[in-house]
């Protein structure tokens, strides 16, 4: 029978602490990167409409692109000004990412997060230009209605 060998006085268990340490600075990186990168989605003043029939946002509308209208009818997105060429652009660019469905429009969900005093006009831009592109999954960003 193999003789169990006795632990000397030197020997100690270690825990390398280093891989730990790694995946916790990765974290708060990713965490950090994600919150800035969701407050530039909205970070236009905007005063949302409210609705009594608002709706929480779901997992599915995470992959979306918000632009965001101002009271004097300019398009943000991502805080980025636009004017209605450059964002007509880049809803092309969105179109073509978004995965086609059986019918052959985008997939790509655009919300409109449009001030209580922009002009509907702008508003009427943005989906014209998504209908162009062949963006039809439109959501309206409010606020809910309180009694």
């Amino acid at each position: 029978m193999p003789k169990v060998r006795e632990p000397e006085s030197g020997d100690e268990a270690h825990v390398d602490m280093t891989p730990m340490i790694d995946v916790t600075f990765l974290l708060i990186i990713f965490f950090v990167t994600i919150q800035q990168l969701t407050v530039l989605e909205v970070a236009t003043q905007v005063t949302l409409p409210e609705a009594s029939m608002a709706n929480p946002e779901t997992a599915e509308d995470r992959d979306r692109l918000i632009i965001s209208v101002d009271e004097n009818g300019r398009f943000y997105v991502a805080n980025e000004p636009l004017d209605l060429e450059a964002l007509g652009k880049r809803l092309e660019r969105e179109a073509k990412a978004g995965k086609p469905d059986e019918e052959g429009y985008s997939t790509r969900t655009v919300f409109i997060r449009a001030d209580i005093t922009a002009p509907y006009g702008a508003v009427q831009d943005i989906m014209a230009a998504c209908r162009k592109n062949n963006i039809f999954r439109l959501a309206f960003r409010v606020r809910e209605w309180k009694k």
